[in-house]
């Protein structure tokens, strides 16, 4: 091969290479922008909490908040930010702790199970890990009861707050526990925010205000030990904002959407364990089945699956309109009651939370499997194609016209016009990784406008050039 011909062919390969990378990478941005379901982040909203700090500013702050219940409550959670690193008590129990250096984060935890009839107390321990430290905090504490009121706690100058755990001498309780004394403690001081980066919640704040819902049901055969109950709908054109499915059940199972599994799980009966689904959704007919297997004749389950299309939250959960699959035969499932508290005397009689009668919701991770890689694979296969198609074909036209116009080869007009792919490859890498610094919400780079932006950047690069080499074609003709 001579060594022109060799030199065009490493343009001509090197130029194919930066369309190839700018097809994969603008497939996947395609496929995330454009696809049924995007992932996003949801800015927390707060009804009456404002920041406190405590009365003496310290590398830490310890937070206290007493209130008191008559009945277990139907749902209970509790919504905080805090900078760097945070722990949550509820009666002195850890309920979650969290750690983003410089990073202002918001969290929404269930906290029910945890609560009891009478005094009880909510506990927050925040740790400063950046100079200066300002150890502030922002929780509202939410408390909807069974007979239906709602009351809202935010954090104001009621809240009880210091820079140590212990203000009192010689007291041996626990700081966090409902019994310790915080009258020693002086009340929280109101602040402004603190000068770090938001982080915003992953989780739709109205999941917990809409799960758990539904009933308790189980198979055609009240004694059977073990079950399949489906469900069955359909999703027009709207955007698909979010869909997510809690399982309570005294019963192993297994969680299938669209024939994909989800991966098995014990049982949950006091805690509903909620997995996001909306990306394994898609238009048209869906089917999501629960496969459950009782360790004794007879079980229940409830499975509260909620979808947002739209504007509209579609309530899909157990009920009987749920199918019990007997192979090719598909029964009614069975109804074993609504979900409801247990009778007021034996809350009393419980030192504990205990038996609520109400799941807790907690979100579970989706492990990833072989068969849900390949079904990403699937839905981003096509996108890839088409964005490949556009580069070549964009490429090539630039290329035919750029060397009729001139008598330099169309290789090297080939490897001119793939130089605003490659930036266009850099830009979207960019843009993808952006999500994966949790200060930044992914719905806000995974976009519409950013996908329109990359083709203006290499359609409008193309152009130039083209125009360009029209008016200088004989220039660039003379100098070969």
């Amino acid at each position: 091969m001579s060594a022109p011909a060799a030199q065009s062919e490493r343009i001509a390969l090197g130029a194919l290479a930066a369309l190839i990378v700018f097809g994969l990478l603008f497939g996947l941005y395609g496929r995330l922008a454009f696809g049924p379901y995007r992932a996003r982040d949801y800015a927390p909203a707060w009804t009456s909490a404002q920041w406190i700090v405590p009365a003496e500013v310290g590398a830490n702050g310890y937070y206290r908040k007493t209130l008191f219940l008559s009945a277990y409550p139907r749902k209970a959670f509790v919504q905080l930010s805090a900078p760097d690193k945070f722990e949550l008590y509820v009666n002195g129990t850890s309920v979650a702790s969290e750690t983003y250096v410089s990073v202002r984060q918001a969290k929404r935890f269930d906290i029910s199970p945890y609560l009891g009839v009478g005094r009880n107390a909510i506990a927050v321990a925040v740790t400063g890990k950046t100079t200066p430290a300002m150890p502030a905090l922002r929780a509202e504490i939410v408390i909807v009861q069974a007979d239906g009121p709602t009351t809202r706690l935010g954090t104001d100058a009621s809240w009880r707050a210091a820079p140590r755990r212990h203000l009192r001498p010689g007291s041996t309780l626990v700081w966090n526990t409902a019994q310790y004394d915080d009258t020693q403690w002086p009340p929280a001081r109101p602040s402004t925010a603190p000068g770090v980066i938001a982080r915003p919640l992953s989780v739709p704040p109205e999941l917990y205000e809409l799960l758990p819902a539904g009933r308790w049901i189980w198979d055609a055969d009240r004694a059977a030990r073990s079950t399949t109950l489906c469900r069955t709908f359909a999703l027009n054109d709207a955007a698909l904002e979010h869909a997510w499915l809690g399982i309570a059940t005294d019963a192993s199972y297994i969680v299938t959407v669209n024939g994909l599994p989800l991966g098995a799980a014990p049982p949950t009966a006091q805690f509903m364990d909620a997995y996001g689904i909306a990306r394994f959704l898609h238009r048209g007919g869906n089917s999501v089945c629960v496969d459950a297997l009782s360790a004794v004749p007879g079980g229940r389950l409830n499975a509260s699956l909620v979808v947002r299309s739209g504007d509209v939250v579609i309530d899909l959960s157990s009920d009987t309109r749920w199918r019990a699959a007997r192979g090719a035969e598909s029964l009614a499932a069975s109804d074993l009651g609504a979900l409801q508290a247990v009778p007021l005397a034996a809350q009393l009689d419980s030192p504990s939370a205990g038996q609520r009668g109400y799941p807790a919701l907690r979100v579970a991770d989706i492990p990833p499997t072989l068969a849900l890689v390949l079904h990403e694979i699937a839905l981003t296969v096509p996108w890839i194609a088409a964005a490949l198609a556009y580069a070549l074909l964009q490429a090539g036209l630039f290329a035919g016209l750029s060397a009729s116009w001139t008598a330099t080869p169309a290789a090297r007009w080939f490897e001119l016009h793939c130089q605003p792919f490659t930036a266009a490859s850099l830009a979207l890498g960019l843009l993808l990784f952006l999500p994966y610094d949790v200060r930044i919400d992914q719905a806000s780079v995974s976009g519409v406008a950013g996908v329109i932006a990359v083709l203006l950047l290499v359609a409008g690069a193309g152009a130039w050039l083209l125009a360009e080499i029209r008016l200088k074609r004989a220039l660039l003709a003379s100098h070969g």
